[in-house]
């Protein structure tokens, strides 16, 4: 594994750290709340406030396929129609530190 210096660019890597638990924090949050909606709408499409309408949710029928199965019962098509592509993936080795994002923000 090859290595480079971030120094220059610390501040950005604290800000992808720092953005990356709020995102945690923020799809908690939104989980939550939507679980809380859901469940006051029951089984009503619209939800309001004062009235006025906020939320509107309807169900949909949605087909996908069943990939578990199809490995289990066809593997060779499978086989034959999967491709390997390559990303890149980020992967941040130390947790997110609110204060550290503001101090490094005011050095920079």
């Amino acid at each position: 594994m090859s290595s480079v210096s971030l120094d220059h660019i610390k501040a950005h890597v604290d800000i992808l750290k720092f953005v990356a638990a709020k995102e945690a924090e923020l799809k908690e949050m939104k989980e939550r709340s939507r679980a809380a909606v859901e469940e006051a709408l029951g089984s009503n499409e619209l939800g309001t406030i004062d009235g006025e309408p906020v939320v509107r949710w309807s169900h949909q029928k949605v087909n996908r396929l069943n990939q578990k199965a199809l490995k289990s019962d066809h593997p060779e098509i499978v086989a034959e129609y999967t491709e390997a592509n390559a990303q890149r993936d980020h992967a941040g080795h130390q947790a997110a530190d609110p204060a550290a994002f503001s101090q490094s923000r005011m050095n920079n």
